[in-house]
């Protein structure tokens, strides 16, 4: 059984990002074995490209026993370190289930942006200057989301650079419209990669956003 199952049975969208920036490693220290995926069916499209990854299943269908190795990356695991360490917690999800799994910290997501669709999300956004900011102010957790507020003073701060800047949320958001700012919304998940890749910059809240932008 050289083969390795990267089990991501409960997370989020950002969570898969986080488990892609691990794989590349995984393979180094594992040349011989094959690796698959199982998640969540909804979030096939994050990883289904990845050139290391053999196969991508339905963590609710997977047969684990057919695997030398499982690797659980369930946000339940890291969840209890997080806990531990807070408030004063230096390491990211993925630095946690690295040191876990004894697996060297040499991230690499190895995302791969599908040109058409970039090309089709860059003639959505208005761009008139020099740079690009990508916004996305919005987490699936109410905790981590920045308020109305805190959104439109943000957004007030940008406008006294020479900067384009656009919302990134899969919902229109009051504090754009307000603020006359472009919001993109309904996006499949590998026209939000492709939209981050347009950007020039990110300023996110700690979403898959953020994590497609490298953090």
């Amino acid at each position: 059984k050289n083969k390795i199952l990267l089990n991501q049975k409960l997370g989020g969208l950002g969570d898969i990002f986080l488990c892609r920036m691990l794989v590349k490693q995984i393979k180094k220290q594992a040349n011989e074995c094959t690796i698959d995926f199982s998640c969540q069916s909804q979030y096939f499209d994050a990883i289904n490209d990845h050139p290391l990854i053999n196969n991508v299943f339905d963590a609710k269908k997977v047969d684990t026993s057919q695997y030398g190795l499982e690797l659980d990356f369930c946000v339940k695991k890291s969840h209890e370190i997080e806990t531990i360490e807070s408030p004063n917690g230096q390491r990211s999800r993925a630095e946690i289930w690295a040191d876990i799994y004894n697996i060297k910290r040499n991230f690499d997501m190895m995302l791969h942006v599908n040109e058409n669709i970039k090309d089709k999300i860059y003639h959505r956004i208005k761009r008139n200057k020099n740079k690009l900011i990508g916004f996305c102010p919005v987490s699936k957790m109410a905790t981590k989301t920045l308020t109305k507020d805190q959104q439109k003073l943000i957004l007030n701060i940008l406008k006294n650079y020479d900067l384009d800047v656009v919302g990134i949320h899969n919902k229109k958001l009051e504090s754009f419209d307000e603020e006359y700012t472009p919001n993109i919304t309904d996006l499949s998940i590998k026209e939000l990669i492709a939209l981050v890749d347009c950007c020039d910059y990110v300023i996110s809240v700690d979403t898959s956003c953020f994590h497609i932008a490298g953090g």
